[in-house]
Protein backbone atom coordinates (compact mmCIF):
# COMPACT_ATOMS: atom_id res chain seq x y z
CA UNK A 1 0.00 0.00 0.00
CA UNK A 2 1.00 3.56 -0.88
CA UNK A 3 -0.21 6.26 1.40
CA UNK A 4 -2.85 7.13 -1.17
CA UNK A 5 -4.44 3.71 -1.02
CA UNK A 6 -6.03 3.94 3.02
CA UNK A 7 -6.85 5.78 5.53
CA UNK A 8 -5.41 5.61 8.78
CA UNK A 9 -6.70 6.43 12.83
CA UNK A 10 -5.37 6.07 15.87
CA UNK A 11 -7.79 6.61 19.26
CA UNK A 12 -6.29 8.59 22.40
CA UNK A 13 -7.90 8.66 25.55
CA UNK A 14 -6.69 10.98 28.40
CA UNK A 15 -7.17 13.00 31.38
CA UNK A 16 -5.67 15.96 31.80
CA UNK A 17 -5.42 18.18 35.24
CA UNK A 18 -7.26 21.74 35.30
CA UNK A 19 -8.10 24.29 37.79
CA UNK A 20 -10.11 27.28 36.95
CA UNK A 21 -7.41 29.44 35.58
CA UNK A 22 -6.43 27.34 32.72
CA UNK A 23 -9.74 25.30 32.41
CA UNK A 24 -10.51 28.02 28.97
CA UNK A 25 -7.46 27.50 27.54
CA UNK A 26 -7.33 23.76 27.96
CA UNK A 27 -10.88 23.61 26.56
CA UNK A 28 -10.08 25.78 23.54
CA UNK A 29 -7.18 23.40 22.55
CA UNK A 30 -9.45 20.55 22.69
CA UNK A 31 -12.41 22.52 20.63
CA UNK A 32 -9.71 23.73 18.13
CA UNK A 33 -8.64 20.20 17.58
CA UNK A 34 -12.06 18.98 17.55
CA UNK A 35 -11.13 16.72 21.10
CA UNK A 36 -13.79 15.46 22.84
CA UNK A 37 -14.13 16.29 26.80
CA UNK A 38 -16.15 12.66 27.98
CA UNK A 39 -16.15 13.70 31.56
CA UNK A 40 -15.59 16.87 33.56
CA UNK A 41 -14.76 16.60 37.36
CA UNK A 42 -13.57 19.73 39.49
CA UNK A 43 -9.85 18.80 39.03
CA UNK A 44 -9.56 17.09 35.75
CA UNK A 45 -10.67 16.51 32.14
CA UNK A 46 -11.20 13.63 30.88
CA UNK A 47 -11.19 13.29 26.67
CA UNK A 48 -10.40 11.55 23.23
CA UNK A 49 -8.75 12.42 20.18
CA UNK A 50 -9.31 10.39 17.06
CA UNK A 51 -7.08 11.31 14.19
CA UNK A 52 -4.03 10.17 12.46
CA UNK A 53 -0.34 10.02 14.52
CA UNK A 54 1.03 13.24 13.07
CA UNK A 55 -2.32 14.86 14.46
CA UNK A 56 -2.28 13.02 17.75
CA UNK A 57 1.34 14.43 17.87
CA UNK A 58 0.35 18.20 17.58
CA UNK A 59 -2.45 18.04 20.24
CA UNK A 60 0.13 16.76 22.56
CA UNK A 61 2.43 19.30 21.62
CA UNK A 62 -0.19 21.72 21.92
CA UNK A 63 -0.94 19.86 25.88
CA UNK A 64 2.31 19.95 27.24
CA UNK A 65 2.00 23.01 29.19
CA UNK A 66 -0.55 21.12 31.10
CA UNK A 67 -0.61 18.29 33.50
CA UNK A 68 -1.35 14.77 31.42
CA UNK A 69 -2.39 12.53 33.95
CA UNK A 70 -2.80 9.63 32.36
CA UNK A 71 -2.94 8.80 28.23
CA UNK A 72 -3.81 5.28 26.52
CA UNK A 73 -3.50 5.02 22.62
CA UNK A 74 -4.67 2.45 20.56
CA UNK A 75 -2.00 2.36 17.78
CA UNK A 76 -2.83 2.39 14.09
CA UNK A 77 -5.72 0.78 12.67
CA UNK A 78 -6.08 1.39 8.81
CA UNK A 79 -8.55 0.53 5.60
CA UNK A 80 -8.14 0.58 2.16
CA UNK A 81 -10.00 3.07 -0.05
CA UNK A 82 -10.93 0.45 -2.58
Amino acid sequence: FTRKDYIDRELILFKISIDEKNKPKVVSILEKNNAKILHEGSKRLTAEYAGDGEHILKLLEHLKPFKLNDVVRTGKIAMALE
